[in-house]
């Protein structure tokens, strides 16, 4: 909300939960994955990759009144980096930091998450413009 507030844009796409399981790190997944998220938030620009319908999803969901397919197109990819990996991803992928937080401001069952982790880590707010 930080970003597209500062930005001024109305509609972003928002890259959440990138984790990798141990036996298949180090084989760039995170980062393929963010890539193809950045494609496919460009390819938003002409509409929506596919169009699903309420029968596509199954019975679970035919008692939904169907929705208008949104006109708003995602200015900008934005995610928050909470790992030394995911940051390194996003440095890779040319996002520009926005904001930086350390996690000593930040607790849980009266102990920071810098006395949880051990190190003195971060989490970043990042950004990439669509255009």
């Amino acid at each position: 909300m930080y970003i597209t507030f500062r930005l001024g844009v109305d509609c972003s796409l928002e890259l959440m939960f990138l984790a990798t399981l141990r036996e298949h790190r180090q084989k760039k997944l995170g980062y393929l994955l963010c890539k193809y998220s950045l494609d496919v938030g460009r390819r938003l620009t002409t509409g929506p990759v596919s169009h699903i319908s309420l029968e596509d999803l199954g019975p679970k969901y035919s008692h939904m009144k169907p929705r208008e397919v949104t006109t708003k197109i995602p200015k900008i990819c934005q995610a928050i980096g909470t790992s030394i990996a995911t940051q390194k991803i996003g440095a890779a992928l040319n996002f520009t930091v926005y904001l930086r937080v350390s996690f000593t401001e930040y607790e849980y069952d009266g102990k920071n998450y810098v006395e949880r982790n051990g190190f003195d880590p971060y989490c970043e707010g990042i950004a990439q413009a669509l255009d």
